[in-house]
């Protein structure tokens, strides 16, 4: 949850105890640095939770559920992005880039300073070859990548080796019997 007080923004997590079966709210923690815009987007890699803001700043409000603590982390990117998990829940933010030269960017979450440090930038014509076109990020799990294009064609990559796992073709289904069910 978040809230304005004033001038400042504040957050607060709120738990759910499964075996209790009720919510634990935690205080309201009022945030170091500003935040502005409207959630939008919710992500998670390891133990921590993202919030993609939409407006004028690149940033996400993050929370670390080892210690419940939240802070503002700024985004390398604020478009075209998803963050997940390398491996061993380590954090990655990885961006679409580029017009006619697409490219795939991977960036690591250094945990002691909060910040972002660039590891890999990939040529998507060389992972892709003839399917390279506007493609982006859709998510990250244990450092594999699903890369969404416009059209039917999704690609799994591994974002170690930097080369295609998997190739996913999507057909709209067509149901014999909707058009009976909509009368």
């Amino acid at each position: 949850q978040h809230r304005r007080e004033g001038r400042n923004r504040q957050a607060r997590a709120v738990e759910y105890d499964s075996r209790r079966k009720s919510w634990q709210d935690h205080p309201w923690e009022t945030l170091k640095s500003t935040i502005e815009g409207t959630p939008e987007e919710v992500m998670h890699a390891g133990h921590r939770i993202f919030c993609k803001y939409t407006g004028l700043t690149s940033a996400a409000l993050l929370l670390d559920t080892s210690n419940m603590q939240f802070s503002v982390l700024p985004l390398p990117n604020y478009q075209n992005f998803v963050i997940g998990e390398i491996e061993d829940n380590v954090c990655c933010f990885v961006e679409a880039v580029g017009c006619g030269d697409h490219r795939l960017r991977v960036w690591q979450l250094d945990e002691e300073k909060l910040h972002w440090d660039l590891k890999k930038d990939i040529k998507m014509d060389q992972v892709l070859g003839e399917h390279v076109g506007y493609y982006r990020p859709c998510a990250i799990r244990n450092g594999m990548a699903l890369v969404c294009s416009r059209t039917r064609h999704h690609f799994v990559v591994d974002l170690n080796t930097c080369s295609v796992k998997g190739k996913l073709v999507l057909w709209p289904v067509c149901l014999p019997y909707a058009n009976a069910m909509a009368t």
